[in-house]
């Protein structure tokens, strides 16, 4: 089972956009991939914080075109920084490839180290 629909369209997109990179990632690895059951808690997660996220972007939008009582804009802004944060501490938990990834400065540091030993036949 994956994690629950987000209500708004922001959460129902970026799941999917977050679903399509997974199964881009499997055909390109050629590998079944699919979400663990913790990816599966912090999509679920994600996407209520995207949901709240979005219900206070609305109510910060109706504060300003109405009373725009600064000290309430600054909780408002506060908060939606706050659930930023935290929407993007959940998408750094979520891996949609097969593996992790290998900087161009550590191959070359490996490189340098092996391939004159490879080519001397000293392994």
């Amino acid at each position: 089972m994956g994690p629950r629909r987000p209500r708004t369209a922001a959460g129902r997109r970026l799941l999917d956009d977050l679903d399509e990179a997974l199964n881009d990632s499997a055909k390109e690895s050629k590998k079944l991939l699919e979400w663990s059951e913790i990816e599966i808690k912090t999509l679920d997660m994600l996407g209520q914080t995207v949901d709240r996220a979005e219900d206070l972007r609305r109510v910060f939008d109706a504060e300003r075109k109405g009373e725009g009582r600064p000290a309430m804009l600054v909780k408002i802004s506060a908060e939606i920084r706050s659930l930023d944060r935290q929407i993007s501490t959940f998408m750094a938990e979520i891996q949609v490839d097969s593996g992790p990834k290998v900087s161009s400065r550590h191959l070359k540091a490996a490189t340098a180290r092996w391939d004159p030993a490879r080519r001397a036949g000293e392994y």
